[in-house]
């Protein structure tokens, strides 16, 4: 059972998850070298830096990615379980917001997702950033301050006699290269190289259900504090950075 989401108001309740506290460790917007191994074995490849480079120079996103991730619950159960602790390494909310999007809500929502409760690593820009902490939902992969307000979504959309699911969420460095390499040999949709993306660090979701092919979801979820990322063919793609690594777009 998913306690109902409330605004963080500090409260000690044993039942809400910590605030994400700031932390030193993490590079700064303008620190655009940092870290190409997380702590989770992971590396990015001489050429995979390269190329990475080369995509951020030229401007490109992804487009129309339309990928359901499946379950991932094999993938989730490799990564170490959190502990309450744990201070996620995640910056103060009001320089974090990705350029051209607004930040819907100074306040993040906190509550206790169903589960276990793992670390991941966020990735951003092809360094990475720090470690977040990442929930299971609808077989997803899900940052836990965004699973709040997807859940909140979720809730919102039910009382409009809507679904809404999470087609996709965190992707690891590891899924990303599968994405990258079926783009680089003509048989993907155009893939961001291996931590680029904004689903490397969780704060993207890509939704399902009734919900997506309506106007619903465009006009009710800054409600629920996402912004709709106008991604090339791609109406389902939107981001909460309440809390998180700045990624300028």
């Amino acid at each position: 059972m998913v306690v109902a989401c409330a605004k963080d108001e500090g409260t000690k309740d044993a039942e809400l998850l910590p605030a994400n506290a700031d932390s030193a460790a993490i590079a700064t917007e303008d620190d655009a070298k940092g870290p190409t191994s997380d702590p989770f074995g992971v590396t990015l490849t001489s050429t995979e830096i390269a190329e990475g480079e080369a995509w951020e120079a030229s401007g490109q996103e992804e487009e129309d990615i339309d990928v359901d991730d499946g379950d991932t619950t094999a993938e989730f159960e490799k990564l170490p379980v959190a502990t309450d602790d744990e201070d996620a390494p995640l910056l103060n909310t009001q320089s974090l917001v990705p350029q051209g999007l607004v930040q819907t809500s100074s306040s993040p929502l906190v509550c206790r997702p169903t589960g276990t409760i793992r670390q991941a690593a966020c990735w951003a820009r092809g360094v990475y950033k720090g470690n977040i902490k990442i929930a299971m939902m609808d077989g997803k992969m899900v940052e836990v301050t965004v699973y709040c307000h997807v859940q909140k979504g979720k809730e919102l959309a039910k009382a409009a006699g809507k679904t809404l699911t999470v087609s996709s969420g965190w992707r690891s460095v590891d899924s990303q290269r599968v994405l990258y390499a079926k783009y680089k040999a003509g048989r993907g949709a155009v893939a961001a190289p291996p931590g680029r993306s904004h689903h490397n660090c969780g704060h993207a979701i890509d939704f399902g259900g009734s919900a997506r092919t309506s106007g619903w979801l465009r006009s009710n979820s800054p409600k629920f504090a996402f912004t709709f990322v106008p991604i090339k063919g791609e109406s389902w793609h939107f981001e909460n950075w309440t809390v998180g690594p700045k990624v300028p777009r």
